[in-house]
């Protein structure tokens, strides 16, 4: 049965990321010991769990840069004689992912004549920027300059508030994790060793 279990345990290892291959390590652990395979199953959980969160959270930084680059294209575009439209359309070829795409889209709504679309965000400020100039005849490169400084500001301000709520973060590796083991390593050994004293 061991010998079993530690093949299943090479071969699922051999054959990661594929899903299947976390069950074989799974049931590798269950055929060495029940909790071993519980054990298992909750490390892949968490695991994946954690790798959802860090992809999500790489997405969100990929977009608020993306964001940044695009409205400075935008509004050099626009500031340089183009049209809006036209200045979206190719920062939106300069970007990837889902807000090119997402750009691809509003352009093609308002050239129809619908409604952008866009989520509440600094692009859906732009469109919005842009249809009030088209109406006002207000020089839209200067707002959409205005409306990127703004941006990076707010950008500016929300990344100190994260750098300041860091120090919390912090608080739950350091009390859970490093002090259990400096206690581990320094109290414990002299509590010990003055017990072993007191009992002679």
């Amino acid at each position: 049965m061991t010998a079993v279990a530690i093949a299943l345990g090479v071969v699922g290892w051999l054959h990661l990321p594929k899903p299947w291959a976390y069950w074989l390590i799974a049931s590798g652990g269950f055929a060495l010991s029940p909790l071993l395979g519980v054990v298992t199953i909750a490390g892949f959980v968490l695991v994946k769990r954690w790798r959802a969160l860090a992809g999500s959270r790489d997405a969100a930084t990929k977009r608020r840069h993306d964001t940044l680059v695009g409205l400075d294209l935008v509004s050099l575009g626009t500031t340089a004689g183009l049209p809006f439209h036209a200045a979206v359309s190719l920062a939106s070829a300069e970007l990837d992912g889902a807000l090119a795409d997402d750009l691809d889209r509003a352009v093609s709504r308002t050239n129809a004549g619908l409604d952008h679309a866009l989520e509440e965000g600094p692009f859906a400020r732009a469109f919005n920027t842009a249809q009030r100039s088209a109406k006002s005849g207000a020089r839209l490169g200067d707002s959409l300059v205005e409306l990127a400084q703004e941006v990076r500001a707010d950008e500016a301000a929300a990344e100190r508030e994260r750098i300041e709520r860091l120090p919390v973060k912090l608080l739950f590796p350091l009390a859970f994790l490093i002090l259990p083991g400096f206690i581990l390593v320094a109290v414990v050994p002299s509590i010990v060793s003055g017990i072993s004293q007191l009992n002679f």
